[in-house]
């Protein structure tokens, strides 16, 4: 197989797993009150459908990498996506909330093992001229995932079942595991001798359990007690990776590179600030304004479209500009757009909610593959599979750390009731105060992105 066809085939199969995981996470989004009615689950639960899977993700994100530079990144991104179709098979078939919150595990757990090695093996590929324009397609097609999730998630909620939501998409995995299979030849890895730090695995693992368990219930003690151990674990964590040959994160790229910690501290405050939209407008649509899955389906669209628009474009334009000149402009409409959503009430237009979501689109989608670029661009290729595993950690985090507050919100004003009429004026306090909070978050993130320095050389950018 020719370079050109290698690097054809690698984008495309990489591409297509990209699209398919977000589109059955945002189907599920548009599901959760349907899920809610059929499993009799209340607000706290319900949030955690979403939460599980990204711990699981954060957990293992690390490790998948690592194990990614061992023993191969076309191995481990296979295996990723079998363990996604598995964990979805079995989410379908649930019968109570246990066993579809640990479906959800299942499933974070394969996504964990597809996120570092999908860029991985495109930065891999393809030359540093070349990087910023298929890391801009690679992330069109995920905000494309994102895209069909509510429409298609909406209209099988409302006309078949929520059940359908998890494995309506299982064909086009087939078809991702024969590209990767058949048509992409060769294999990509890190230097032979390495070893894993599965003592770091363990504690960085508890940690995050830790951390975000412990936002759930902070009004208790226990809650408390969990989040300090968080931190300790965290300190610990860290650490350990520095005293060691064979570290599972590479502490030395967070210190001794400007551009790629302060790009990663942007990322993860930006998802940290908007992941958690689509979850709240969901609820919003649904239960404020009365409307049907599908129909909140087709709203949500108008986010992820804007993404999918704006991405490419933004990372075919980082190869030449400064991406935190693009990143900051795009962090600064999401501050906009968030703090706009804020002010969400009752009688909102659809016209306003969605302006919002445009501006928010639009913001996101100038900030993702600039930032990504900027990341990957900014480390040598040994550390390829390493950086790509830190980025996707900041990324999954920040995830994590959004449906974390939006769980600390709704524990501290909802509790353990289900959602009815009588508690949509506290539900909808609730959505503005998330809201409020992310727009603060991403004033914190201009900061990092304008302050990371420089990527490319002065003449570069002449």
């Amino acid at each position: 197989m020719s370079e050109n066809e290698t690097k054809r085939a690698a984008l495309i199969a990489v591409s297509l797993s990209a699209f398919v995981t977000p589109m059955m996470l945002s189907g599920v989004n548009v599901a959760l009150p349907a899920i809610a009615a059929d499993l009799l689950v209340d607000a706290v639960s319900l949030s955690w459908i979403a939460t599980l899977y990204l711990l699981a993700t954060a957990v293992f994100v690390l490790p998948a990498g690592r194990l990614a530079d061992m023993i191969g990144r076309k191995r481990i991104f296979v295996s990723g996506i079998v363990v996604v179709a598995l964990g979805s098979l079995l989410a379908a078939s649930s019968d109570s909330i246990t066993q579809l919150l640990i479906c959800r595990a299942i499933q974070g757990i394969g996504s964990a093992m597809l996120f570092p090695t999908g860029v991985a093996i495109l930065t891999s590929v393809f030359s540093p001229q070349e990087r910023g324009k298929v890391i801009g397609v690679n992330a069109a097609m995920v905000y494309t995932g994102i895209s069909c999730g509510p429409f298609f998630g909406g209209w099988l909620t409302e006309h078949v079942s929520w059940r359908s939501v998890f494995v309506f998409y299982l064909p086009l995995v087939l078809v991702a595991i024969y590209l990767i299979s058949a048509r992409l030849e060769g294999e990509w890895k890190g230097p032979a001798g390495q070893r894993f730090d599965f003592a770091g695995a363990l504690i960085f693992g508890v940690a995050a359990c830790a951390f975000i368990y412990g936002l759930s219930v902070l009004t208790t003690p226990i809650g408390v007690a969990a989040i300090l151990i968080g931190i300790v674990g965290t300190v610990v964590f860290v650490r350990l990776q520095n005293r060691l040959e064979h570290p599972l994160l590479a502490v030395s790229l967070l210190f001794d590179h400007q551009v790629f910690k302060f790009s990663c501290f942007a990322a993860l405050l930006m998802y940290a600030a908007v992941f958690g939209s689509a979850f709240l407008l969901s609820l919003y649509l649904q239960y404020i304004k009365a409307m049907s899955p599908a129909d909140a389906g087709l709203i949500l669209l108008v986010l992820p479209i804007m993404m999918a628009i704006c991405a490419p474009i933004s990372g075919h334009l980082s190869d030449r500009y400064e991406p935190r000149v693009l990143s900051s402009i795009g962090i600064t409409f999401n501050l906009v757009g968030l703090g706009l959503l804020a002010l969400l009430d009752a009688s909102s237009s659809f016209v306003y909610i969605g302006t919002c979501l445009v501006v928010m689109g639009v913001g996101f989608g100038i900030f993702s593959s600039p930032n990504s670029n900027a990341i990957m661009g900014s480390v040598e290729p040994e550390y390829y599979g390493s950086a790509a595993g830190v980025m996707s950690t900041t990324r999954v985090c920040g995830q994590m750390m959004s449906m974390g507050v939006v769980t600390l919100v709704f524990a501290l004003n909802l509790g353990d009731v289900e959602i009815t009429p009588t508690v949509y004026p506290t539900l909808m306090n609730s959505i503005s105060t998330c809201f409020l909070i992310g727009a603060c978050t991403c004033a914190v993130g201009i900061y990092f992105s304008l302050a990371r320095g420089y990527l490319h050389p002065v003449s570069q950018n002449r």
